[in-house]
């Protein structure tokens, strides 16, 4: 079983993994340390099992390195519904079904017996514990957790890439397994110059008419996403990545929460779809995409926590990787804001000035848990740093941005400063938050990265409204750019 080190320091044999929740949705189950054996990095397996169906055991698989797998990630399914993460570590080549049984028991009764008790089930006395025997057997049954109507409808999927021509088919195939009626998806070519993406969409999925290629040719996220905003032909645009795996339920669950007229926008539960690297390690413990496994509902006049951040706690709303929002229900001609977001300066920030425009807009964003996908994070050190160091100047840029061309939420911005300010700068941020979450040392140049990304943001913003002013005049005048995505 999982046993918390005594050293926070990475060891020098295989870690034993623990399990630790340290916010009661599950937000932050993460093991201890930087599993390692003779210093270098022991990969951890990644699996799903779903309590639906009779446990069995897990076999330890091989790496891509070739290293063995220490322990595993089990993101534990009940229908289909995620609800929660269990780490345990490989004291052999396979993890038995009752052990797999017993921790999350352990981990996760609580989880456990709420969906069993919204979907109806009789377990008996308030008091009485899941039996893991139980869960060996399965809960086989219908599911009444997540809401079934869907808006009729179609849905648009946007999807931006960049030459990925290695990882686009596996986001693509994974989209067209979805179990949605009626949806289409743009691929958006931000490097039309390149010739592998279009080449890709004309062999392979040449008889596939859910499929339509556009190009977009100024680099940068909010372009892309933008241009595929106006391609979609549906009112509700969901927007995913192209190093992202929806599941099959992903657009169905995501497009049911618009059944509400009252919701905007939603997003989803993303998971790590492997952890092969220190780096994929250090990026899931510190700052992953996911948002816990309870569904939330955010207006500005109603928040489902109690941080004096509120709205602008920007990580709690959901990843632009995976989300969707009512094209109708924002002001006419809203679009990302081409200064911000990758491949800008401000190399961030577009999803969240988002979710900051429906909910200052009196909208409600959901997060939704039940629709979940996996994100292949990545796996080397100069990508994480650069990473970091973008999340930084996006989440600065963002703030200047909303500063300068928002008067009217300029009060309420100015208010939240001070509760900023003390938890940038407080201990929890310079000792390491993070170091709470993976109990071991946060590398320091990965938190010096974002600290210096924060210093650049606002300047970054300024320099990316003159780029994108710039790129419009060159590419696209404003009456053709837009006459053009209608078309």
């Amino acid at each position: 079983m999982s046993t918390q080190p005594e050293s926070a320091a990475a060891p020098s044999k295989p870690a034993q993994l623990m399990s630790v929740t340290s916010v009661r949705d599950g937000r932050r189950t993460q093991p201890g340390t930087p599993p390692a054996a003779d210093g270098a990095f022991q990969p951890i397996q990644v699996v799903t099992v779903d309590l639906a169906e009779p446990l069995t055991g897990v076999k330890r698989l091989p790496s891509k390195s070739g290293i063995p797998y220490c322990g595993v990630r089990v993101l534990v399914l009940l229908h289909d519904v995620p609800i929660g993460v269990v780490w345990l570590d490989f004291e052999s080549d396979r993890i038995a079904p009752a052990t797999l049984a017993e921790v999350i028991c352990a981990e996760l009764e609580d989880h456990v017996r709420a969906h069993l008790i919204r979907d109806g089930v009789e377990l008996g006395s308030a008091g009485a514990k899941v039996d893991p025997e139980a869960l060996l057997l399965g809960f086989a049954g219908p599911c009444a957790v997540v809401p079934s109507t869907i808006p009729e409808a179609r849905a648009s999927v946007v999807l931006a890439t960049r030459g990925r021509p290695a990882s686009l088919p596996l986001a693509l195939d994974a989209l067209l397994e979805s179990d949605h009626p009626d949806f289409e998806i743009v691929v958006v070519d931000n490097s039309p110059s390149d010739p592998r993406t279009a080449d890709l969409i004309s062999e392979r999925y040449a008889d596939e008419p859910r499929i339509r290629l556009v190009p977009e040719h100024r680099p940068g996220l909010s372009y892309a996403r933008n241009r595929g905003l106006y391609a979609a032909k549906g009112d509700i645009i969901a927007f995913t990545d192209d190093d992202v795996m929806v599941q099959p339920s992903w657009l169905s669950r995501i497009s049911a929460e618009f059944a509400d007229p009252a919701v905007t926008c939603v997003t989803g539960l993303v998971e790590p779809a492997e952890l092969e690297s220190l780096w994929q390690w250090w990026f899931e413990c510190a700052a992953g995409f996911g948002r816990g496994t309870e569904r939330r509902v955010y207006h500005l006049t109603a928040s489902p926590t109690s941080s004096p951040l509120f709205p602008y706690e920007l990580g709690s709303y959901g990843t632009g990787a995976s989300m969707a929002l009512r094209k109708s229900a924002l002001p006419p001609g809203w679009e990302f804001d081409e200064a911000l977001g990758a491949g800008s300066p401000a190399a961030g920030g577009e999803d969240l000035d988002l979710f900051l425009d429906v909910l200052t807009l009196r909208g409600t964003l959901v997060y939704q848990p039940a629709a979940f996908s996996f994100h292949r994070h990545r796996a080397d050190g100069a990508g994480l740093q650069a990473q970091m160091r973008g999340y930084g100047r996006g989440l600065t840029a963002l703030l200047a941005k909303r500063l300068l061309t928002r008067p009217h939420e300029r009060a309420l911005l100015l208010k939240k400063a001070a509760a900023g300010v003390r938890h940038v700068f407080g201990p929890e941020f310079r000792t390491g938050s993070k170091d709470s979450v993976a109990a071991a040392p946060y590398p320091r140049g990965l938190r010096l990265q974002e600290a210096l990304g924060m210093i650049q943001g606002p300047a970054t913003y300024l320099i990316g409204l003159r780029r994108a002013r710039r790129l419009k005049k060159v590419w696209w005048p404003d009456s053709q750019y837009h006459s053009s995505q209608r078309s």
